[in-house]
Parts: C-alpha cells; structure tokens; sequence
C-alpha cells in the first residue's frame, strides 16, 4: 500500500483516478478508507511543506533543479513557479483550464443551427423582391429565434475557449503538459467551426440551385416542348404544317418542322408524304430524292408509307409499288420494294387473308425475305389458334415457321404461357406446370411457375 501511494506522489500531486486505485487496493487489504485518507493527506501536507521550502531557496518543488529568479517556469521539468505569486499562478492556471474543458464540452453539446431556415428566408426574400426579409428584420427576435440562437451560443462557446487558450499559453506555455491538452482543445474547436462553414456554404448553394430549378421548371413548363415554344404557339405551327403539306408546299412545310425541332422520325414522314405528291405529279426526280435521303431509315419509312398510301387496298398497294418503281438506285429499289410488300402482307394477316398474302410472298426473290414475310402470316395464325384455344395446333403451326430471328421462340413461349394459365383456371395445377416447364428459362417462365406454385395443392411439386 505505502509503495502505491508513493507511486501516486511522484509527480507531486494524486488525481482522482488515481485514489480511486488506492481506494480499490486498500479495500482488497482490508485497509479503511478513512485511514487511507489520512495518510494521503499526510503525504499532502508534507510535499506542500518541502515545495515551499524549495520555493524560497529559488529552486523547482518537482525536480529540485535551480530555478532563474525571473522565470516562472522550470527549465529542467516544465513546472510552474512563481515565488512571489505561486498561489495567484496556481488559481490562475485552474481557472483557465475550467474555462477550457468547460468550452470544449459546450462545443461539443452544442445544438446545432439549422441553415435551412436561413435557405427559406433567402427563397422568400428573392421572389417578394426583398418585402420578405423587411419583414424577417423587423420580427426577427421571434421569427428564427432558435437558429440564431444556437449560433449565438455556439460562438461564444467557441471565443471563452479560444480566450483561455491564449492565456494559458501567455502563462504556462512552457509546460508540456498544458501546452498539448491546449492544442487539443483548440483542433475540436478548429473542426466544429469547420463544419459550421461548410453548412453556412451549404445552405447558401442550397438556395441558390433552389431558384435556379425554380426558373428552369417555369421554362419548362412554359416552353411546352423541346422548341421551346408555347402550347398554343406550337399548336398553331402545327396546324401550319399540316395544311402546307396538304398543299404540296413542302419547303414551307420543312421550314415549320424546324421551328418545332421535330424527330428524325417525323421528317421522314414528310419526305415519303412529298415523294407520293411528287409521284402524282409525275416528278420521278422529287421521288428518288424525297426516298433516298441518307436519313430515312427502316421503321421510319414504313410509318410514312402507312400515311402516304392505304397499303391495305389493292389500289393503295398498287400505287405504292409504282412509285417505288421510279427509283433510280437498283438497292434503293429493292429495298422500298420488299418494305412495301411486308406492310400488305402484315395487313392481309391482321385481316386473315392468308392465301392473298402468301401470293404476295411468292414473288418476293430474297429467299430470307420471303421466309420472314412468311412467318408474319403464320405468327398471326398461331395467334389465332391461341384465342380459339386450340394450343397444340397452335404449337404445330409455330413450328412450323422458318428458323429467321427469334420468332419462333418467341411464339411458342405465347403459346406454353397462354396454355399454363389456362390449365391453372381450370385447377389442372399438373398440367399447367409442365406447359410452363416447355417456355424457354427467363424471368416470365420463373414468374408462372411461381403463381402455379402458389395456388396449386402442397402435394404437388412445382419448382423447376
């Protein structure tokens, strides 16, 4: 016990953790706690009296080591003296470090303030034109008051330990000791500041991207569309448009569809529409120009035949290959050809005139052409079979289809699928198990299977 305590005085004084392990050894001993403050106070009492006596042969109360008469601290150890005012130093530096760990702890608990609110009164005060913030000004000590007063806090808290780092370091600064605890107080506060501009910074972008959203949102609403237009403006340029090609003026009509920033799409639709007016006037050259511009594409040029011709009658059909035929280019040709047979024979399918259509593909040349045209008719009769639920020969017919793309896949898995769910309406759980089970794996085949899974009896086992 006597070693401990002496171990606790080496460096002159006993901090509160360490009495609390002398209190915790003494009780292990058996020792009272009243007679291990005794002696502690006792070892106390006679430290203070060598320390004084040090003090007045000029030397340092810690080490012993002579000390100028002009310095207040040691050079050899770092303690703290001043012969003439040691207690005025001693209550000076404990007052000072109160107010440091004091601030440290009220930075570190400190609410703190919401920029938000300062972000609003920016928001208002820009679209009332400034009435909002006179207004803010003159109510100011109710209106906010939270913020500003976990601000006002915050930077007192922040100046009383800035303060007593300064004296501290005007005093003691030659103490390790107080020199590190000061340096670490003072990178907590240097960090809280940090982060308190950084949310000052914050709020005030905040506000301003707020605006700037607000006005790209107001144009854009306004602009209705990528012309930047009005509704109503575009709306009439529109209708302007329409009747110029109505009229056959298509410079002028080519002209709108720049004001309006049209799709690619779009103008292809104009220049098939200006070659079938041109093919009525007999003008070949506007034709071969109007089809063979590098920016007609394949899906494009099919909407803009549905328009220009009524390729579902025989005389719209018969027109379009016509025109087509004035084609100078022989790939051009070829192309518009097959692309104007494919959309008959599409609509002799939906119109389930079968035999007409597979004439159609009779005298197409392109042997993969032909089958794909071919497999247009039969998709749509394997639909057929699949709304008079007759599935498998519905099945035959798909396979019955030319291996050109997915098509074939792809029908079948409508065929399985429709097939499983009727088999599930009818409570025939096997049954619609293994007509899913012949889909090809994806997403849609693992989805059936899980309903069936979940509506079929526990005995029945439907995982794949």
């Amino acid at each position: 016990m006597e070693k401990l305590i002496d171990h606790a005085f080496a460096d002159g004084e006993v901090t509160d953790k360490e009495r609390q392990v002398i209190y915790k050894k003494a009780y292990q001993l058996g020792v009272d706690r009243d007679e291990v403050d005794v002696v502690i106070e006792a070892r106390e009492h006679q430290i203070g009296e060598v320390a004084l006596k040090k003090r007045q042969e000029g030397k340092c109360p810690q080490c012993g080591d002579t000390i100028s008469g002009l310095s207040k601290v040691c050079g050899s150890c770092g303690y703290v003296v001043d012969s003439s005012n040691a207690k005025a130093s001693d209550s000076l530096l404990k007052t000072e470090m109160d107010r440091l760990e004091e601030s440290v702890f009220e930075i570190k608990t400190a609410k703190q303030p919401s920029y938000f609110k300062g972000a609003i009164i920016f928001f208002l005060s820009f679209f009332t034109l400034g009435l909002f913030y006179v207004y803010y000004s003159l109510i100011h000590k109710r209106f906010f008051s939270d913020t500003e007063k976990n601000e006002k806090e915050l930077k007192e808290a922040i100046k009383k330990g800035s303060l007593a780092e300064k004296n501290l370091l005007r005093t003691f600064g030659s103490n390790r000791d107080i020199r590190e605890k000061v340096e670490e107080a003072a990178a907590e506060r240097n960090e809280v500041s940090r982060k308190l501009r950084i949310r000052k910074w914050t709020a005030k972008f905040s506000s301003v991207a707020i605006v700037l959203a607000f006005f790209i949102v107001v144009k854009m609403s306004n602009s209705g569309g990528p012309s930047g237009l009005s509704d109503t403006d575009e709306g009439k340029l529109e209708q302007e448009m329409e009747m110029a090609i109505d009229e056959g003026k298509f410079e002028r009509a080519f002209e709108i569809a720049g004001k309006l920033q049209l799709a690619e799409h779009d103008l292809v639709d104009i220049r098939i529409l200006q070659a079938a007016h041109a093919f009525g006037k007999g003008d070949s050259k506007t034709v071969n120009e109007a089809l063979t511009h590098p920016e007609n594409d394949g899906w494009s040029k099919t909407s803009g035949f549905s328009k220009a011709f009524n390729i579902e009658s025989d005389s719209g059909f018969e027109k379009s290959k016509q025109m087509v035929s004035l084609l100078n280019d022989d790939k051009a040709r070829k192309e518009y050809m097959h692309l104007v047979k494919e959309i008959r024979v599409q609509g002799l399918a939906n119109q389930q005139e079968y035999e007409q259509a597979r004439e159609i593909v009779r005298t197409i040349k392109d042997i993969r052409t032909a089958q794909s045209l071919e497999n247009i008719i039969t998709e749509n009769q394997a639909q057929r079979l699949i709304e008079q639920k007759r599935y498998e020969d519905a099945i035959q017919k798909a396979l019955a289809m030319h291996d050109v793309g997915f098509d074939r896949k792809l029908i079948l898995d409508d065929i399985f699928a429709a097939q499983a769910k009727e088999f599930l309406i009818l409570g025939k759980f096997q049954e619609a198990q293994n007509a899913a089970r012949r889909m090809d794996d994806g997403w849609e085949k693992d989805e059936l299977l899980a309903e069936i899974n979940s509506k079929s009896p526990a005995s029945i086992n439907t995982s794949d």
